[in-house]
């Protein structure tokens, strides 16, 4: 027999020593050998109980009639290794020799006492990767086996090297086995390497103290002890200390250390080089937990043979008794002098929370450090020593992942069996980013999962100074709640740094210097102080600040007094300026691009100013919407921009007829895309009225380009085609390339929709020229996307796809929000074109995902109408009908004809299927007279073909015919859209095989000149 199974590791299967190709379900079939390998016989029905134990007997036994037909298939001819059992009835077995299967000669040789054979064999743990209940049993037994083998092996090893390999391969499987790891200093000891002996304790001890809160055994400890003893003595005297008893006892951590690995890492680099290294952070943010992690790590450090030690300030208020502190910490008398004591001894020694006794350790440090030439320091501040020496490292918030990992690992502290799902994980992360991933307000906020619900627990997230109370009784009176860790910093600034930070408060997103100053004259002055005290933080890439929300919210809480309106009013007026600035000096598109990216940085502080300005003064108010709108249309904030430009048009504003004319088209543009089109119309009009008046050719032309959109979505395209000639000639008239360009693309689309895709190209071919010689990238991304839309028309996918890929890339760069949906959109529908329709299907749940958040009612209809349709190819009925009736709904609501009726041919179409003929009949002739009224033939004779086949289905052949010839008249002259027309074949097959030829012309001839409302 060539077949071989290797169930060590990742499970293989060989045939004549090549790996055998994947089948159908594969996983199943090698997890129904790996159970035969491992148990032996089994009878039918035990094996599908314990591979399916969730299914029902019937199903299970299903499911293993299909995994061993699957199996035996691929096994191709070594299939005769799955055999029915000879010892009991309905019953499998492995018929294989014992040589073809690791873990029966694992067995045999450890049966044999062969523990060099047997450890060879083992290539990981048993069956890697799977989870099953059976499996994870015997997964432990047989490592057990394998790590007694191998310590018996390093125990029979005939020299130190060959001892130490084992034992350190040992040891990196079985951390708890602290025999190996005696046995392992031991031979390190042997081989002379007693830098390798502490290496090796410190690293079990470590390990011991994060993962299980315990000190290494006396066993152990003694074993230690005495092998170093005999290694120093081989070496140098030791030198008679004259500080406390050393080691130095570290504060045991209450908890382990989670998600700072990096961090640990980048401390223990920065410690190398340094003899002073500031750990700087605001309060909570973790500095003390890493500083004694860090301290911990380098208890056995050979360069501190003479200690590490920990002292904590915290609790001291008197800088004239920081010295008296140090020294008892250290076990030295108050008659001897602290640098004597230490002199020129190798130790690390942690100071920790030093702000408030800043000068009294800054002085001391730099005295310890000119006379103690060996001595290294780790200090914790929320701001730095200030010391030339001093190498800072600023504590980081957690990274994502991080605060993931703390809150479930907290949160399991007081509630054991919570855990982080697929249901809960997005809650948490929302939890965590509110607390700025501030490890001490996770870890107080986990700690109140056993007695809230994680909803409330986020609904209640911006009451964080009343919520997250109740920390670790055995941490300091500050760090039990997160008030009084913020109280503690408040009361170190100064008056002049508090009034800033209420100042700087009103900004909720990040702020330059130059937007600090507008509403903090003396920024230039307090910023620097206040980012060392930890309080702001600075990116220096992006040259901006920052208030982490926890900060603000405690000012705010506070009070901001005067001090906030006066830095309101401040802001306000440098956010006006500062928009109308940018709205006339960056036409270009790149330089738009740049502009509105700036704005993206900070917007959250221009909701500020919107919100003031409307309470307050709201000619400012139409000053900024005038400006932002075509920001808010280009980036996606459709409804919030339109719920503002209201705001102020329903207003008694001073009105500055230029700034009005503008937020009426803004308007305009904004209830078009979010699919109002009633108002779009009435605020684009008198956007166009306006802008006659005022002798505003562009505002002109671009209402009359939008009116053309809206009346081509509410389904009137002649219309809409009068509108962008109308638009055209205003913008030729005035010489505005762009307007032009736009216009172009606009007809393109009409063009598209109508089925002319040789004017369509030539539209678009002419608007991408345009765009082209403007350099405007936005125009650009337009031209691609269109094109791409009749490439895929013409049945040329590949083409299609590589303008769809030019758009979206272009659009991703602009970060146009809106753009980027609509090229996911356009991508999920090709995909279903070419009938990929697990691809198409993620494309299109992704597209409708976006819009709900982006609030495009028509797009978002579009997107569920092509769901609907992958769903419908995939024959899943109910999913298809509940897509396809939310998009009717929405169209509905819009009073979309072109939608409604292509909507009802998809649903008519799927009722065709399901036999419904009465639904299936009232939806097809919907549409038909839509699109018969709208002007659209092709799609007209699509939905009299889909009626054709119902009545042959029905067997009216005769109106079947009727209703075939006339489609056939009104596809005349125009291109195809689709190549596939299956109720038209189906129909003409019935019709012509039943129907004499005769009647089947006559009936043909009679039709092809009538109405389809007439049949």
């Amino acid at each position: 027999m060539d077949l071989t199974l290797r169930l060590f590791g990742s499970m293989e299967l060989l045939y004549q020593d090549a790996p055998l190709p994947p089948g159908p379900r594969r996983h199943t079939g090698e997890r129904l050998l790996g159970l035969l390998a491992l148990r032996g016989p089994q009878p039918r029905a035990r094996l599908a109980a314990t591979l399916w134990p969730e299914g029902a007997e019937e199903r299970s036994q299903f499911y293993l009639r299909r995994t061993l037909m699957e199996l035996r298939q691929r096994l191709g001819e070594a299939a005769s290794t799955l055999a029915e059992s000879s010892e009991s009835p309905r019953s499998l077995s492995l018929r294989l020799p014992p040589a073809s299967c690791d873990l029966w000669r694992f067995e045999q040789a450890l049966k044999a006492g062969d523990d060099l054979t047997a450890v060879s064999l083992y290539r990981g743990p048993l069956l890697d990767g799977w989870d099953d209940d059976w499996v994870l049993t015997a997964r432990t037994q047989y490592q057990q086996q394998f790590l007694g083998a191998l310590e018996r092996l390093a125990m029979r090893a005939q020299t130190s090297q060959e001892a130490i390999a084992q034992l350190q391969r040992l040891v990196a499987l079985d951390p708890t086995r602290e025999s190996a790891w005696r046995a392992l200093m031991q031979a390190l000891a042997d081989q002379g390497d007693p830098a390798a002996l502490v290496q090796a304790y410190r690293e079990l001890r470590v390990w011991l103290r994060r993962e299980v809160r315990l000190e290494p055994s006396p066993e152990t400890l003694a074993c230690y002890q005495r092998l170093r003893s005999e290694a120093r003595r081989k070496s140098v005297p030791a030198v008679a200390p004259t500080l406390g008893t050393l080691p130095y006892r570290l504060p045991l951590s209450p908890t382990p250390l989670v998600g700072r690995e990096t961090a640990l890492s980048e401390i223990h680099t920065r410690l190398e080089a340094t003899r002073l290294l500031t750990l700087v952070g605001m309060g909570g943010v973790g500095k003390t937990r890493l500083a004694l992690a860090t301290l911990e790590a380098r208890q056995l450090d050979p360069k501190f043979t003479d200690g590490v030690a920990w002292i904590e300030l915290a609790g001291l208020s008197d800088p004239a008794l920081l010295c008296t502190r140090v020294a008892s910490s250290l076990g030295i008398p108050e008659t001897t002098e602290l640098t004597q004591a230490i002199g020129q001894r190798h130790m690390l020694l942690g100071l920790d929370n030093c702000e408030h006794l800043l000068d009294a350790v800054a002085n001391l440090v730099d005295t310890l450090l000119s006379t103690c030439p060996n001595l290294v320091l780790l200090t914790t501040s929320r701001e730095p020593l200030g010391l030339a020496s001093e190498a800072l490292w600023r504590v980081p918030t957690l990274s994502s992942t991080a605060a993931l990992q703390l809150f479930e690992a907290r949160a399991q502290k007081v509630a054991t069996t919570w855990t982080l799902t697929e249901n809960n994980t997005s809650l948490v992360h929302q939890l965590c980013t509110r607390l700025d991933d501030l490890p001490l307000a996770i870890e107080l906020a986990a700690a109140r999962i056993a007695t809230l619900p994680l909803e409330e627990l986020v609904r209640r997230v911006d009451a964080r100074f009343d919520l997250l109370t109740g920390g670790n009784r055995s941490a300091l009176r500050r760090q039990q709640t997160l008030r009084a860790t913020m109280d503690w910093s408040w009361a170190l600034l100064t008056s002049e740094e508090q009034e800033a930070l209420r100042q700087l408060a009103i900004f909720p997103s990040p702020f330059s210097l130059e937007i600090s100053e507008a509403a903090c004259p003396d920024s230039l002055i307090l910023l620097p102080s206040l980012v060392e005290k930890s309080l702001i933080a600075f990116t220096q890439e992006m040259g901006q600040y920052r208030l982490l929300e926890t900060v603000r919210e405690y000012v705010m809480e506070q009070g901001l007094g005067e001090s906030g309106r006066t830095a309101r009013q401040g802001y306000l007026r440098y956010a006006c300026q500062k928009v109308e600035k940018g709205a006339k000096n960056h036409s270009l598109p790149s330089e738009r691009r740049l502009w509105y990216d700036t704005l993206e940085a900070t917007y959250d502080n221009l909701r500020l100013a919107l919100e003031n300005a409307l309470e307050t003064s709201l000619s400012q108010a139409l000053h900024l919407a005038a400006n932002l709108w075509p920001f808010w249309w280009e980036r996606g904030y459709w409804h919030e921009g339109l719920r503002t430009l209201q705001a102020v048009l329903e207003t008694n504003a001073d009105k500055k007829l230029e700034l009005w004319v503008r937020a009426q088209l803004g308007a305009g543009v904004l209830s078009y895309e979010t699919g109002k089109y009633t108002e779009a119309h009435q605020y684009l009009t008198e956007a166009h009225k306006l802008a006659r008046l005022t002798n505003d050719p562009w505002t002109e032309g671009e209402a009359l380009r939008i009116q053309g959109l809206v009346r081509w979505n509410e389904g009137h395209p002649e219309e809409a085609r009068t509108l962008y000639h109308q638009s055209q000639t205003c913008f030729q008239q005035s010489g505005n390339v762009a307007g032009q360009a736009g216009v172009l693309a606009s007809l393109g689309h009409l063009t598209w929709n109508l089925g002319n895709l040789e004017q369509s190209m030539e539209y678009n071919l002419q608007s991408r020229s345009l765009y082209q010689s403007l350099g405007d990238e936005v125009g650009l991304a337009e031209t691609s996307a269109q094109l791409g839309l009749i490439a895929r028309s013409q049945s040329d996918y590949k083409r299609a796809r590589t303008f769809f890929e030019e758009a979206l890339t272009l659009r991703r760069k602009l970060g146009l929000r809106s753009g980027i949906v609509t090229v996911l959109h356009h991508l999920g529908v090709l995909a279903y074109l070419e009938h990929r329709y697990d691809d198409a299907q993620t494309r299109l749940h992704e597209s409708v995902s976006l819009w709900r958040v982006l609030g495009d009612p028509g797009w978002l209809a579009l997107s569920l109408y092509y769901l609907g349709l992958v769903q419908r190819a995939q024959r899943t009925w109910s999913e298809a009908i509940i897509s396809l009736t939310e998009a009717l709904l929405l169209r509905r609501h819009q009073g979309a004809k072109r939608s409604i009726a292509g909507l009802q041919y998809a649903l008519g179409t799927i009722w065709l299927e399901q036999g419904r003929y009465e639904d299936a009949h009232l939806a097809l002739q919907e549409s038909t007279q839509l699109r018969h009224e709208i002007g659209l033939p092709v799609f007209c004779g699509e939905a009299l073909d889909a009626l054709a086949c119902l009545h042959a289905r029905q067997g009216d052949f005769i109106r079947a015919t009727a209703h075939l010839a006339c489609a056939a008249a009104l596809r005349k002259g125009h291109e195809e859209v689709e190549e596939e027309h299956p109720y038209r074949d189906e129909a003409m097959t019935k019709t012509s095989e039943t129907l004499s030829a005769e009647e089947w012309q006559r009936l043909w001839q009679k039709n092809t000149s009538l109405s389809p409302l007439s049949l």
